[in-house]
């Protein structure tokens, strides 16, 4: 059906079936509709002596349908009458005028017009509660789906776009050189790895900003393979603790650090010149001692 039709409040629907069906299946099904506010239109209810059929079928309830069901069954398929709706109903769909809904009551051959529509199969023609409700939505244009919420918090921060991570793998690693400049971690003697950070340590600042700890988890993987990050599992694949690389932190730094590069000369002029340490050079510039280590691994590398 042509999406710019507005569905009206209420929607004429057009009952297409065998008489054979009628009182097994399509009068309490067209009740049913009308009970959900659908003017179900059936030729007994419609058509009364002295009436012409034609006039009636083809001019009233066909041309004011804005859906027609095709009711298929063994019956339904061989009818000459039925052959006729559906075919005015196929090229009403294709003008985009209707919205063709096959309704299955019984195994049968699905007419060739009808192969490319989804169609709904009654199971079971005492309850059909589920099926009744989905051709329901299917009239009104509704689709049972649960409402949009809100996006995650970190969607909404503002992250630097370090290339190669995505968004969550982003904030996983600035999530992690932020503990680390927050705790200000020493590295470990001249190797290229920070102190462990406990994964539940991170796993609770991600979900602070709407990262679970599926995610958190996936995005520890995809650092550690990528360079980023070196992770210790125990038996089972579980991570226990991880180490920001070098690497790592230095695309942190690059990114987030005031003037970094420019820390440069005035680490190297400290270390070299003035033979200071770490944490004097760290007082001096007013730093953490974690960045004038990470310098000195860069420098040292």
């Amino acid at each position: 059906m042509n999406r710019n039709h507005k569905v009206p409040q209420t929607p004429v629907v057009f009952i297409s079936h065998a008489s054979e069906d009628k009182d097994r299946f399509v009068l309490e099904f067209a009740t049913k509709l009308r009970e959900k506010g659908i003017d179900a239109w059936v030729d007994k209810w419609e058509i009364y002596p002295g009436d012409s059929l034609v006039t009636k079928i083809f001019n009233e309830g066909l041309k004011n349908a804005h859906a027609v069901v095709i009711v298929l069954s063994k019956n339904s398929i061989e009818k000459p009458w039925v052959k006729e709706e559906l075919d005015v109903s196929v090229v009403k769909k294709i003008e985009g005028e209707i919205k063709l809904i096959p309704v299955i009551i019984e195994d049968c051959d699905v007419p060739e017009s009808l192969r490319s529509t989804v169609w709904e199969k009654i199971k079971n023609l005492d309850d059909y509660e589920e099926e009744l409700n989905r051709i329901v939505n299917s009239i009104y244009e509704q689709r049972d789906k649960p409402p949009i919420g809100k996006p995650p918090h970190y969607i909404k921060l503002t992250i630097e776009d370090i290339p190669g991570l995505n968004k969550i793998d982003n904030h996983i690693l600035k999530l992690s050189c932020e503990i680390i400049l927050k705790n200000d971690f020493e590295t470990t003697s001249r190797n290229t790895n920070y102190m462990p950070i406990e994964t539940n340590h991170v796993i609770k600042e991600a979900a602070s900003i709407g990262i679970n700890k599926q995610d958190a988890l996936e995005s520890l993987e995809i650092l550690d393979r990528k360079g980023y990050v070196k992770t210790t599992k125990i038996i089972g694949g579980e991570i226990i603790h991880y180490c920001v690389s070098t690497f790592g932190f230095e695309e942190y730094a690059k990114k987030y650090i005031r003037e970094y590069k420019s820390l440069f000369p005035s680490v190297g002029f400290g270390l070299v010149n003035k033979g200071k340490n770490a944490e004097s050079i760290a007082e001096d510039l007013k730093l953490p001692k974690v960045i004038i280590n990470h310098i000195f691994n860069v420098l040292s590398d």
